[in-house]
C-alpha cells in the first residue's frame, strides 16, 4: 500500500470513527452489546472473529451470552505469568508511547504532546510527576480487555473525569490535539511498595466506553452519576485484576521516578498483561 492510499485509508477511518455522534453511538452500542438472544449473539461473534484477529484460546470461558460478555472475558488461570519488575504491563495491547515528563508535557504521538495538568485536571498532582516516566498502551477491540495492577502496593483514590469518546487509534492521535485530555477517563492514584507514586489512567473510547473498577464497586460511564472522587485504600499485587474496559481503549501508566523501558521493548511492541514494562 503506497503512502497516498494509506493516507486516504486513515482519513476514511478517522471520518467514520470520529465524525459520527460518538456519545449516542456509544449508548446504542452499550445496549446492543448486552443483547443475550443466541440468534443475535452467535452470528455477531462469528463475524467479529472472522473480521479480526481475536484469539480466545486463553479465555476462561468458551461460550458467551452476549457481545459484552465476550468483550469483558476473563483469563484462563495461569495463562499470563507475572514478571518480576518495577512495573509490569497492566493489560494486553501495543506500546504507543514511552518517555519522560518534561516541563509538564508528555508525548501523545511523535510530534504531538499534551499537558499532564490537562490530562489530570490537577496542576498540583501533575507537578509531582515532573521528570518521571510514562507509558501508553493501546488495547484493540479484539484483544483482552481487563485491567490489572502494574505494581504491588496500594490504590489510594480514583478521580472520574467526564469527557468525550473519540476513537483512540493512530489516525485520531495524529489529528486531534490532546486527545487523551478530551476523552472520559479515570485517574487512579497509587503507591508502589518501594514508596514511589504512580498514576494508572484508563481512557475510554467510542462505542460502549464504560470502565469497571472493582475497588470502587462501580462502572464509570456516560450514565454514571455517583461521586467523582472516591477513596480506595486497596492493597494490590502486581498482575492482580482491578477492573475492565467495556471496549478496546488505552491505559496510561505514569511513575514519579524516571524508570527505563523493559529490555527489548520499543514503540509498537506488542505487550501481554504481566510482561515487563519498566525497570
Amino acid at each position: 500500500m503506497n503512502l497516498r492510499t494509506l493516507s486516504l485509508a486513515e482519513t476514511l477511518n478517522f471520518a467514520i470513527c470520529n465524525r459520527l455522534p460518538r456519545l449516542a453511538a456509544s449508548r446504542l452500542m452499550r445496549s446492543i452489546s448486552r443483547i443475550e438472544h443466541p440468534w443475535f449473539v452467535h452470528p455477531a461473534l462469528w463475524v467479529w472473529k472472522k473480521t479480526s484477529r481475536m484469539d480466545l484460546s486463553d479465555s476462561e470461558q468458551a461460550k458467551f451470552k452476549s457481545i459484552h460478555d465476550c468483550f469483558t472475558r476473563g483469563l484462563r488461570p495461569g495463562s499470563r505469568p507475572v514478571a518480576k519488575a518495577t512495573l509490569v504491563s497492566p493489560c494486553d495491547g501495543t506500546l504507543g508511547a514511552f518517555g519522560y515528563v518534561r516541563q509538564g508535557f508528555a508525548l501523545q504521538i511523535k510530534g504531538s504532546s499534551y499537558a499532564l495538568s490537562e490530562l489530570l485536571q490537577n496542576r498540583t498532582l501533575a507537578a509531582q510527576f515532573e521528570g518521571g516516566c510514562y507509558a501508553t498502551i493501546r488495547i484493540k477491540p479484539h484483544q483482552y480487555h481487563r485491567l490489572h495492577a502494574p505494581h504491588t502496593g496500594q490504590l489510594q483514590q480514583v478521580h472520574w473525569l467526564h469527557g468525550d469518546q473519540f476513537n483512540i487509534n493512530p489516525p485520531a492521535l495524529k489529528r486531534i490535539a490532546g486527545l487523551f485530555c478530551r476523552n472520559e477517563r479515570l485517574v487512579i492514584q497509587a503507591v508502589h511498595t518501594n514508596g514511589d507514586k504512580l498514576l494508572i489512567i484508563p481512557v475510554a473510547a467510542v462505542l460502549v466506553g464504560g470502565i469497571q473498577l472493582h475497588a470502587a464497586g462501580c462502572t464509570f460511564s456516560q450514565n454514571y452519576t455517583g461521586d467523582k472522587h472516591i477513596a480506595l485504600n486497596t492493597q494490590v499485587e502486581a498482575g492482580q485484576e482491578i477492573g475492565w474496559f467495556e471496549h478496546g481503549s488505552t491505559v496510561i501508566v505514569i511513575s514519579e521516578k524516571p524508570l527505563q523501558l523493559g529490555g527489548g521493548l520499543a514503540l509498537g511492541s506488542p505487550l501481554k498483561m504481566g510482561e515487563v514494562l519498566a525497570i
